[in-house]
C-alpha cells in the first residue's frame, strides 16, 4: 500500500491554511502599480488547490 494518496489528501486539506498569510505578505511588498498580480496569483493558487484535491480523491479510493 502506497502512502502517497494519503499524503496528497493531507496536503490538499492543510494547504489552505497559508492562503491568507501568503496573500498578505505579497500585498505588503508588491508595488501599487502591480496590484492586479495579487488577483491573478490568488485565482491561480485556488485552481492548484482544486486540482490537488480532485486528484487525491481517486487515489484514496484505490488504496483503502
Amino acid at each position: 500500500m502506497s502512502p502517497l494518496p494519503h499524503w496528497l489528501a493531507l496536503h490538499s486539506a492543510g494547504a489552505g491554511g497559508n492562503y491568507i498569510l501568503d496573500a498578505t505578505n505579497l500585498l505588503e511588498f508588491l508595488p501599487t502599480s502591480q496590484n492586479c498580480f495579487l488577483i491573478f496569483i490568488s485565482i491561480w493558487r485556488a485552481v492548484g488547490y482544486m486540482v490537488t484535491g480532485k486528484s487525491s480523491i481517486p487515489l484514496l479510493a484505490l488504496h483503502p
